[in-house]
């Protein structure tokens, strides 16, 4: 618990020391200025995704020999973080790219793999709760045919009610028929 603390507050302080460094300390850029300062967050955000996709990876191959879930476990933190890391890098980047090149996004190659890695990152993690989609989905197809069937027997009821009205009307005008 206290080394959880102790490393949780050396990460806050050294994000507020780099945060002030990169707005108030680092020198102004001639061309671009403020919007450089975006780019000491972009680019640590695409290095910590690097890392942490290939903790992932490593995870995984560990787990797919060792069938030990401790590395079942690393791999989906490291999938996790690389994808905050990715979209932070993501957001960043235009931001950045706007100032720079007079465009929020351009296709090219290293831009539009990076959109399919954050992708299929994001799909490995939705699937790994495949089993609950497929217990929810099924929960979901019985509660809607309970709900179909009973609206159907609501149905049957309404005509029946409109049925035996019909009927009690009829006898009605019957007997009153027969006393005149």
């Amino acid at each position: 618990m206290i080394r959880t603390v102790t490393g949780t507050l050396i990460v806050v302080v050294l994000m507020c020391l780099s945060g002030y460094a990169a707005l108030f300390v680092a020198p102004d850029e001639r061309t671009m200025h403020a919007a450089q300062r975006i780019f000491y967050f972009h680019l640590p955000s695409w290095i910590a995704m690097f890392v942490a996709f290939f903790i992932a990876v490593i995870g995984n191959i560990a787990y797919l020999t060792s069938r030990s879930p401790k590395w079942d476990w690393l791999s989906v933190a490291g999938a996790e973080v690389g994808v905050v890391c990715c979209t932070i890098g993501l957001i960043t980047g235009p931001l950045w790219g706007k100032p720079a090149w007079g465009i929020w996004w351009t296709w090219d190659a290293r831009l539009t793999t990076t959109f399919i890695l954050w992708l299929l990152y994001i799909s490995y993690l939705l699937l790994r709760l495949l089993l609950c989609v497929i217990a929810v989905l099924g929960v979901m197809i019985a509660i809607l045919l309970e709900r179909y069937r009973l609206e159907r027997l609501r149905h049957e009821v309404g005509e029946l009610l409109l049925d035996i009205e019909s009927r009690s009307l009829d006898k009605q005008s019957g007997v009153l028929r027969e006393r005149k």
